[in-house]
């Protein structure tokens, strides 16, 4: 049986993982999620070294393994009558809440608002794109057709598992 207070528990749960694990991240070297930033903050530094190529894939893998796996994980309490659409409607949820949580706390807050001086990124200093709110409420939509997809490629596999 498909429960809204444990999903949005969960999706909490996520965002707060997502949150610190992507806060680390730049932390350590915010060049790693330079695809992330805006174009002209892009334009303006050299192009990731090969080391930063390299740890920005496991670093980009590792989160999305954890943004499906631990959800997935989570689904496998429900029972084989609970249907493919509310698994489907339970992972779309879940990824929302944090896809959510990463426009208002780390892209609006964080990254526009505060603007903290580990997310800068250097020679970028003062640029007034780090306060362009627009970019990430784009890319949150689009956030939102990919947890779309997620959701319902997951729900697929969840039901084979669980059936098979």
């Amino acid at each position: 049986m498909f429960d809204m207070q444990r999903t949005i528990l969960e999706g909490a749960f996520l965002s707060a993982l997502f949150s610190v694990l992507i806060l680390a991240i730049l932390y350590y070297n915010p060049r790693l999620l330079l695809n992330d930033y805006p174009k002209e903050i892009q334009d303006a530094v050299p192009p990731k070294t090969v080391k930063e190529k390299y740890q920005s894939n496991i670093s980009s893998l590792f989160v999305i393994l954890i943004l499906l796996f631990i959800p997935f994980l989570f689904t496998l309490r429900y029972d084989n009558e609970t249907s493919f659409w509310a698994i489907s409607l339970y992972f779309f949820i879940v990824f929302m809440i944090v896809n959510l949580v990463d426009l208002f706390l780390l892209d609006w807050i964080i990254f526009c608002k505060i603007t903290p001086k580990f997310i800068v990124i250097p020679g970028t200093e003062g640029m007034e794109i780090y306060k362009d709110f627009i970019f990430h409420l784009k890319a949150s939509l689009k956030g939102s057709i990919i947890c779309a997809i997620f959701s319902l490629l997951l729900a697929g596999l969840r039901v084979l598992v669980k059936t098979g």
